[in-house]
């Protein structure tokens, strides 16, 4: 109660110490540099993702969304079309050389490559991808490879 006295009176100014002020204070780190040293993270080139399937349209609009997802993401993304592979198919009779039906089916392709993929965030971009894949849709992920 006394301090309060002294520090309310009105001749004797009023004096508070400043030591939380902390100028030219620096701090030392006593480990050994290597131990603060992050590792290499490891970076892909570029990474190829083949997508094929038979439904035009569906292909379409999940390459359409893939490739906003990896622009979003901050990737460099190329990508192109292939013409379609085209098999012919034969329905037989039963114990019957005779052909029942003949029908084509037709394979659309599209390749998309993306560059600059940190090794770390692949699988979470692969998994985002696989949970969206629509039916009927095959998607086959590798190095790039100039095998069609």
């Amino acid at each position: 109660m006394q301090l309060f006295k002294f520090i309310l009176r009105k001749d004797t100014p009023l004096q508070i110490a400043y030591r939380y002020r902390s100028y030219g204070i620096k701090l030392k780190s006593f480990d050994p540099p290597y131990l603060s040293v992050k590792p290499p993270m490891h970076v892909y080139q570029s990474v190829q993702f083949d997508i094929r399937g038979h439904d035009y349209v569906q292909l379409e609009r999940f390459t359409s969304y893939v490739h906003k997802f990896f622009i979003n993401c901050g990737y460099e993304v190329e990508n192109f079309p292939l013409p379609p592979s085209k098999k012919l198919y034969r329905l037989y009779h039963t114990n019957s050389t005779n052909i029942r039906s003949d029908f084509e089916i037709s394979e659309f392709r599209r390749i998309y490559r993306i560059s600059g993929v940190k090794a770390v965030h692949l699988p979470i971009l692969l998994d985002l991808i696989y949970q969206n894949l629509s039916s009927g849709i095959k998607i086959h992920i590798g190095k790039v490879s100039f095998d069609y």
